[in-house]
């Protein structure tokens, strides 16, 4: 799960996403036949106009980048690991502008002026003009992830995966954490928000002697954040991914829909649903290239209202030699809350 947004609409036809970026653990080459992941941070952002049948390059930069946000189709900010960048015009231009004194990890806007920023330390800052200057909040707390709701409050999980809520200047706690699994990593909390629903969704992984697994707890508010109930838990084993889909993002749509995306050996499995009715599965292919050696990194889901979506999945392929080795980046598009899923992109992952 990576830190930051992957993928946001700003419209029917406008969107941005931060473009993978294939390498092999241990040459850098895709040289070998196993060990790929995904470079992380993403070398760059990418930028489509005609809802996501083709992309180009937005914006780079040497460190890469964690995140991006747009509060409206004109005015987004790209959250870089050295630098933070904004654009007014819908990302025809950006603009390197301030960071507070340790780097920003996430950040979260509420119009083009108001927001929120969450340090690599997981320190909460505050700004009023647009991320020109940053001042520390009167939240004390060490947070993982962040958003704002369409009611114009902000949310923030901390890394016990306890929530908070911002009220009259300051916050207050709406849901508790966590305690840690033996044997598991610390929670890794992520937050997805559409109008007033939200979904967050925690994660902890096997670190030693548990067979390989993950662990999830998936909570939901259809208020704003004042209230949230569980709607998932789930334990899968990694190794060989055998059981249910291991559910690694999950995005909130509309005024009560979730989404929850996740891997099995054959495809990527995501399960959307209305709030208080059961949902269909949808399957999605992930197998472009003949062969057994397909690394997959879901990058991201975002949703657009109640019925628009999409998809963003990074996938490479190793060989006996870099020449042979191939990479490919798809948007899979819905347009009926999740029910179904098509290919609207399939090309070359974009480098620098």
């Amino acid at each position: 799960m990576n830190p930051g947004g992957g993928v946001q609409l700003v419209s029917s036809r406008v969107g941005f996403a931060l473009s993978g970026q294939p390498l092999n653990t241990l040459d850098g080459r895709l040289s070998t036949p196993d060990g790929m992941t995904v470079a992380w941070p993403s070398a760059m952002v990418l930028a489509t106009r005609d809802g996501g049948r083709h992309w180009r390059s937005s914006l780079s930069a040497p460190g890469g980048f964690w995140g991006v946000q747009f509060s409206d189709a004109r005015h987004g900010w790209a959250v870089g690991v050295t630098s933070l960048y904004r654009t007014v015009d819908g990302g025809s231009r950006w603009r390197h502008i301030g960071e507070p004194a340790k780097a920003l990890m996430r950040v979260a806007f509420r119009g083009a002026t108001a927001g929120y920023g969450l340090t690599v330390q997981g320190r909460l800052v505050a700004t009023s003009d647009g991320g020109m200057s940053w001042h520390a909040s009167r939240w004390h707390g060490r947070g993982d992830a962040l958003c704002v709701t369409g009611g114009e409050e902000f949310l923030i999980a901390d890394q016990n995966a306890g929530l908070w809520r911002s009220r009259g200047g300051g916050w207050v706690r709406v849901a508790a954490g966590f305690a840690r699994v033996r044997g598991f990593s610390p929670w890794w909390p992520d937050l997805s928000c559409e109008d007033k629903n939200a979904v967050a969704l925690d994660l902890a992984y096997c670190e030693a002697a548990c067979g390989g697994g993950v662990m999830s707890r998936s909570r939901q508010t259809l208020d704003d954040g004042r209230t949230w109930r569980t709607v998932g838990r789930q334990f899968g084993e990694l190794a060989g991914l055998r059981g249910p889909p291991i559910i690694v993002h999950a995005a909130a749509f509309g005024d009560r829909g979730v989404c929850f995306v996740g891997y099995t050996t054959a495809a990527v499995v995501v399960k959307c649903r209305k709030a208080n009715r059961a949902g269909r599965d949808a399957l999605v292919p992930h197998l472009p290239f003949r062969g057994a050696r397909t690394s997959i990194i879901l990058q991201g889901i975002d949703f657009l209202g109640t019925t628009a979506g999409w998809l963003l999945i990074d996938q490479s392929t190793g060989a006996a030699t870099p020449r042979q080795s191939r990479t490919q980046t798809q948007v899979w598009t819905t347009r009926d809350s999740g029910s179904s899923w098509q290919a609207s992109y399939r090309g070359p992952t974009h480098t620098p």
